[in-house]
Protein backbone atom coordinates (compact mmCIF):
# COMPACT_ATOMS: atom_id res chain seq x y z
CA UNK A 1 0.00 0.00 0.00
CA UNK A 2 1.47 3.28 -0.99
CA UNK A 3 1.67 6.17 1.31
CA UNK A 4 -0.88 8.34 0.14
CA UNK A 5 -3.71 5.17 0.60
CA UNK A 6 -2.25 4.86 3.86
CA UNK A 7 -2.68 7.92 5.04
CA UNK A 8 -6.02 8.62 3.89
CA UNK A 9 -7.01 5.21 5.69
CA UNK A 10 -5.76 6.39 9.33
CA UNK A 11 -7.55 9.41 8.42
CA UNK A 12 -11.01 8.45 8.30
CA UNK A 13 -10.40 5.16 10.84
CA UNK A 14 -10.04 8.14 13.22
CA UNK A 15 -12.88 10.52 11.87
CA UNK A 16 -10.80 13.30 10.47
CA UNK A 17 -11.12 15.48 7.63
CA UNK A 18 -8.54 16.81 5.65
CA UNK A 19 -8.76 19.92 7.99
CA UNK A 20 -8.72 18.90 11.05
CA UNK A 21 -6.05 16.90 10.83
CA UNK A 22 -4.00 19.56 9.33
CA UNK A 23 -5.09 21.77 11.93
CA UNK A 24 -3.57 18.97 14.31
CA UNK A 25 -0.30 18.42 12.80
CA UNK A 26 -0.03 22.28 11.86
CA UNK A 27 -0.16 21.93 8.01
CA UNK A 28 -2.58 23.16 5.71
CA UNK A 29 -5.43 21.42 4.48
CA UNK A 30 -3.79 21.33 0.37
CA UNK A 31 -0.83 19.88 1.98
CA UNK A 32 -2.71 17.51 3.28
CA UNK A 33 -4.75 16.98 0.31
CA UNK A 34 -1.73 16.98 -1.97
CA UNK A 35 -0.52 13.79 0.40
CA UNK A 36 -3.35 12.00 -0.20
CA UNK A 37 -3.38 12.20 -3.82
CA UNK A 38 -0.09 11.61 -4.08
CA UNK A 39 1.27 14.79 -5.65
CA UNK A 40 3.61 15.48 -2.66
CA UNK A 41 4.67 13.69 0.02
CA UNK A 42 5.15 14.41 3.73
CA UNK A 43 8.87 15.82 4.81
CA UNK A 44 10.16 14.27 7.87
CA UNK A 45 8.97 16.71 10.45
CA UNK A 46 5.46 16.05 8.93
CA UNK A 47 5.84 12.42 9.05
CA UNK A 48 6.99 12.84 12.70
CA UNK A 49 4.06 14.29 13.99
CA UNK A 50 1.37 11.90 11.49
CA UNK A 51 3.46 9.14 13.91
CA UNK A 52 2.20 10.61 17.02
CA UNK A 53 -1.28 11.70 15.64
CA UNK A 54 -1.97 8.20 14.43
CA UNK A 55 0.28 5.98 16.43
CA UNK A 56 2.09 4.49 14.17
CA UNK A 57 5.86 3.77 13.30
CA UNK A 58 7.12 6.00 10.02
CA UNK A 59 7.86 2.76 8.45
CA UNK A 60 3.96 1.68 8.83
CA UNK A 61 3.44 5.14 7.58
CA UNK A 62 5.83 5.06 4.92
CA UNK A 63 4.51 1.23 3.92
CA UNK A 64 6.64 -0.72 5.66
CA UNK A 65 9.81 0.21 3.34
CA UNK A 66 12.25 -1.83 5.34
CA UNK A 67 12.66 -4.58 7.57
CA UNK A 68 13.11 -3.24 11.14
CA UNK A 69 15.63 -4.93 13.06
CA UNK A 70 16.74 -4.49 16.40
CA UNK A 71 20.23 -3.14 16.74
CA UNK A 72 20.77 -4.71 19.97
CA UNK A 73 19.78 -8.11 20.18
CA UNK A 74 18.33 -8.59 16.26
CA UNK A 75 14.54 -9.02 16.91
CA UNK A 76 12.84 -8.58 13.55
CA UNK A 77 10.45 -5.62 14.18
CA UNK A 78 7.59 -6.74 12.40
CA UNK A 79 4.57 -4.76 14.63
CA UNK A 80 4.70 -1.69 15.85
CA UNK A 81 3.94 -3.24 19.50
CA UNK A 82 7.05 -4.63 19.55
CA UNK A 83 8.93 -0.91 18.22
CA UNK A 84 10.77 1.02 21.10
CA UNK A 85 9.36 4.18 22.25
CA UNK A 86 10.95 7.56 23.45
CA UNK A 87 9.88 9.41 26.99
CA UNK A 88 7.46 11.48 24.78
CA UNK A 89 6.09 8.77 23.40
CA UNK A 90 7.27 8.74 19.68
CA UNK A 91 9.34 5.33 18.23
CA UNK A 92 12.44 4.57 18.47
CA UNK A 93 12.58 2.64 15.39
CA UNK A 94 16.50 1.13 15.89
CA UNK A 95 15.24 -0.80 19.28
CA UNK A 96 12.61 -3.26 20.46
CA UNK A 97 11.18 -2.02 23.20
CA UNK A 98 13.10 -4.67 25.84
CA UNK A 99 16.21 -3.46 24.93
CA UNK A 100 15.31 -0.06 25.12
CA UNK A 101 14.21 -0.01 28.41
CA UNK A 102 16.89 -1.54 29.38
CA UNK A 103 19.33 0.70 27.47
CA UNK A 104 17.77 3.44 29.38
CA UNK A 105 18.13 2.39 32.93
CA UNK A 106 21.73 2.01 31.90
CA UNK A 107 22.00 5.52 30.71
CA UNK A 108 20.01 6.88 34.05
CA UNK A 109 23.05 9.13 35.59
CA UNK A 110 24.59 7.25 38.74
CA UNK A 111 24.50 8.52 42.11
CA UNK A 112 27.90 8.35 44.02
CA UNK A 113 28.28 5.30 46.21
CA UNK A 114 28.98 7.09 49.39
CA UNK A 115 31.14 4.08 50.27
CA UNK A 116 33.76 4.72 47.38
CA UNK A 117 35.72 6.73 49.47
CA UNK A 118 36.71 3.49 51.78
CA UNK A 119 37.67 1.66 48.65
CA UNK A 120 41.03 2.49 47.24
CA UNK A 121 40.62 0.75 43.92
CA UNK A 122 38.34 4.11 43.19
CA UNK A 123 41.53 6.12 44.02
CA UNK A 124 43.98 4.53 41.78
CA UNK A 125 42.73 1.64 39.45
CA UNK A 126 46.18 -0.59 39.73
CA UNK A 127 47.35 -2.61 36.56
CA UNK A 128 48.64 -5.82 37.66
CA UNK A 129 50.47 -8.13 35.27
CA UNK A 130 51.42 -12.54 35.39
CA UNK A 131 52.81 -14.04 32.60
CA UNK A 132 50.42 -14.22 30.30
CA UNK A 133 47.62 -11.60 31.25
CA UNK A 134 47.53 -8.00 32.22
CA UNK A 135 44.41 -6.63 33.93
CA UNK A 136 43.90 -3.05 33.90
CA UNK A 137 40.63 -0.62 33.84
CA UNK A 138 38.56 -1.20 30.79
CA UNK A 139 38.53 1.99 28.16
CA UNK A 140 36.73 3.12 25.31
CA UNK A 141 39.08 2.39 22.90
CA UNK A 142 38.52 -1.97 24.18
CA UNK A 143 34.78 -1.94 22.11
CA UNK A 144 36.04 -4.07 18.76
CA UNK A 145 38.26 -6.40 21.06
CA UNK A 146 34.93 -7.06 23.80
CA UNK A 147 32.32 -7.40 20.89
CA UNK A 148 34.04 -10.49 20.04
CA UNK A 149 33.58 -11.09 23.91
CA UNK A 150 30.76 -10.58 24.40
CA UNK A 151 28.66 -11.38 21.06
CA UNK A 152 30.02 -14.91 21.95
CA UNK A 153 27.15 -17.54 22.41
CA UNK A 154 29.57 -20.03 23.48
CA UNK A 155 30.89 -17.83 26.32
CA UNK A 156 27.52 -16.75 27.32
CA UNK A 157 26.75 -19.32 29.67
CA UNK A 158 29.73 -18.53 31.86
CA UNK A 159 28.51 -14.94 32.19
CA UNK A 160 27.62 -13.96 36.05
CA UNK A 161 24.19 -11.15 35.32
CA UNK A 162 22.54 -12.35 38.25
CA UNK A 163 21.14 -9.11 39.98
CA UNK A 164 22.20 -7.18 36.68
CA UNK A 165 18.47 -5.76 35.86
CA UNK A 166 17.92 -8.40 32.91
CA UNK A 167 21.48 -7.27 31.34
CA UNK A 168 22.30 -11.28 30.18
CA UNK A 169 25.88 -9.55 28.59
CA UNK A 170 24.87 -10.65 25.05
CA UNK A 171 25.74 -7.61 23.35
CA UNK A 172 25.37 -8.04 18.81
CA UNK A 173 26.80 -4.87 18.17
CA UNK A 174 29.11 -2.23 18.66
CA UNK A 175 27.23 0.43 19.46
CA UNK A 176 25.54 -1.71 22.33
CA UNK A 177 29.18 -2.77 23.16
CA UNK A 178 29.73 0.88 23.29
CA UNK A 179 26.51 2.03 25.33
CA UNK A 180 27.99 -0.85 28.41
CA UNK A 181 31.53 0.35 28.36
CA UNK A 182 29.85 3.69 28.96
CA UNK A 183 28.05 2.95 31.82
CA UNK A 184 30.89 0.53 33.23
CA UNK A 185 33.42 3.80 33.16
CA UNK A 186 30.15 5.71 34.83
CA UNK A 187 29.99 3.40 37.86
CA UNK A 188 33.59 3.13 38.35
CA UNK A 189 33.69 7.29 38.54
CA UNK A 190 30.53 6.89 40.78
CA UNK A 191 32.40 4.07 43.08
CA UNK A 192 29.34 1.47 42.37
CA UNK A 193 31.82 -1.24 40.44
CA UNK A 194 35.17 -1.38 38.73
CA UNK A 195 35.24 -3.06 35.39
CA UNK A 196 38.76 -4.27 34.15
CA UNK A 197 39.97 -5.79 30.89
CA UNK A 198 41.74 -8.76 31.09
CA UNK A 199 44.79 -8.68 28.07
CA UNK A 200 46.44 -11.66 26.81
CA UNK A 201 50.27 -10.39 26.33
CA UNK A 202 51.38 -12.81 23.82
CA UNK A 203 48.36 -11.92 21.53
CA UNK A 204 48.30 -8.10 22.51
CA UNK A 205 44.32 -9.15 22.48
CA UNK A 206 41.61 -8.50 25.58
CA UNK A 207 40.03 -11.65 25.90
CA UNK A 208 37.95 -10.60 28.49
CA UNK A 209 36.89 -8.45 31.70
CA UNK A 210 36.51 -8.50 35.47
CA UNK A 211 34.58 -6.83 37.52
CA UNK A 212 34.86 -6.04 41.43
CA UNK A 213 32.66 -4.20 43.77
CA UNK A 214 32.04 -4.54 47.15
CA UNK A 215 28.38 -6.65 48.39
CA UNK A 216 26.36 -4.73 51.16
CA UNK A 217 23.30 -6.61 51.60
CA UNK A 218 21.71 -8.31 54.63
CA UNK A 219 21.99 -11.76 53.60
CA UNK A 220 24.96 -13.66 53.84
CA UNK A 221 27.02 -12.29 51.54
CA UNK A 222 27.36 -8.33 53.21
CA UNK A 223 30.62 -6.41 53.19
CA UNK A 224 31.72 -9.63 50.55
CA UNK A 225 33.82 -8.57 47.29
CA UNK A 226 31.67 -9.95 44.67
CA UNK A 227 34.42 -11.24 41.55
CA UNK A 228 32.84 -11.60 37.95
CA UNK A 229 35.09 -13.16 35.45
CA UNK A 230 34.24 -12.85 31.59
CA UNK A 231 36.00 -14.57 29.35
CA UNK A 232 36.28 -15.74 25.56
CA UNK A 233 35.06 -19.30 25.11
CA UNK A 234 38.46 -20.36 24.05
CA UNK A 235 39.65 -19.16 27.29
CA UNK A 236 37.28 -20.68 29.79
CA UNK A 237 40.10 -23.08 30.71
CA UNK A 238 41.42 -24.18 33.92
CA UNK A 239 44.48 -23.20 33.59
CA UNK A 240 43.87 -19.55 32.01
CA UNK A 241 41.01 -19.42 34.44
CA UNK A 242 43.17 -19.82 37.36
CA UNK A 243 45.97 -17.52 36.13
CA UNK A 244 43.61 -14.73 36.27
CA UNK A 245 41.53 -15.24 39.05
CA UNK A 246 44.90 -15.53 41.01
CA UNK A 247 46.22 -12.74 39.68
CA UNK A 248 43.03 -10.88 41.51
CA UNK A 249 42.02 -12.61 44.81
CA UNK A 250 45.21 -11.69 46.71
CA UNK A 251 44.48 -7.75 46.34
CA UNK A 252 40.54 -7.79 46.37
CA UNK A 253 40.44 -7.41 50.17
CA UNK A 254 42.73 -4.57 49.96
CA UNK A 255 41.13 -2.88 47.08
CA UNK A 256 37.65 -3.16 48.27
CA UNK A 257 37.80 -3.24 51.73
CA UNK A 258 36.08 -6.45 52.43
CA UNK A 259 35.99 -9.53 54.50
CA UNK A 260 36.11 -11.89 51.79
CA UNK A 261 35.36 -12.98 47.92
CA UNK A 262 32.65 -14.41 46.54
CA UNK A 263 32.54 -15.47 42.63
CA UNK A 264 29.86 -17.97 40.74
CA UNK A 265 30.04 -20.82 38.65
CA UNK A 266 27.29 -22.66 37.54
CA UNK A 267 27.44 -26.52 38.12
CA UNK A 268 28.09 -27.12 34.09
CA UNK A 269 30.87 -24.72 34.64
CA UNK A 270 33.25 -27.65 34.94
CA UNK A 271 36.91 -25.54 33.63
CA UNK A 272 35.62 -22.87 35.91
CA UNK A 273 35.02 -25.09 39.23
CA UNK A 274 38.11 -26.55 38.55
CA UNK A 275 40.15 -22.96 38.84
CA UNK A 276 38.30 -21.38 41.63
CA UNK A 277 39.05 -24.64 43.80
CA UNK A 278 42.32 -25.09 42.90
CA UNK A 279 42.49 -21.09 43.62
CA UNK A 280 41.00 -21.70 47.27
CA UNK A 281 37.23 -21.07 46.86
CA UNK A 282 34.85 -23.52 48.16
CA UNK A 283 30.94 -24.09 47.39
CA UNK A 284 28.80 -22.15 49.64
CA UNK A 285 25.14 -23.57 50.28
CA UNK A 286 24.05 -19.65 50.82
CA UNK A 287 22.20 -17.30 48.06
CA UNK A 288 22.60 -14.51 47.07
CA UNK A 289 19.66 -11.97 47.47
CA UNK A 290 18.85 -9.95 44.38
CA UNK A 291 17.40 -6.34 44.57
CA UNK A 292 14.00 -7.95 43.56
CA UNK A 293 14.35 -10.95 46.52
CA UNK A 294 15.25 -13.36 43.86
CA UNK A 295 17.58 -15.87 45.49
CA UNK A 296 20.67 -16.89 43.25
CA UNK A 297 22.54 -20.06 43.55
CA UNK A 298 25.69 -21.32 42.20
CA UNK A 299 28.28 -19.38 44.72
CA UNK A 300 31.78 -20.01 45.71
CA UNK A 301 33.67 -18.32 48.60
CA UNK A 302 36.55 -18.02 50.44
CA UNK A 303 35.52 -17.99 54.13
CA UNK A 304 35.39 -21.20 55.59
CA UNK A 305 32.60 -19.69 58.12
CA UNK A 306 30.01 -19.35 54.42
CA UNK A 307 30.09 -22.73 54.23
Amino acid sequence: MEIRDILKNLREKNRLTQEQLAERIMVTRQAVSRWETGETQPNTEALKFLSREFDVSINTLLGSPRQLVCRCCGMILSEDDLISREPDGSYNEDYCKWCHADISLKRTILKPNWRKKDMSIYETCPVLESDNFLVRLVRNEDCDALLKVYSDKNALPFFNSDNCDGDNFYYQTKERMKEAVDFWNSSYENGWFARLSIVDKAASDIIGTIELCLRVSEDEFNNMGILRVDVRSDYEKEEALFEIITLMTPCIPQLLGCTGIITKAPIYAVERIKAIQKAGFSRTEHLLIGKTGYAYDGYWAMESNLQ
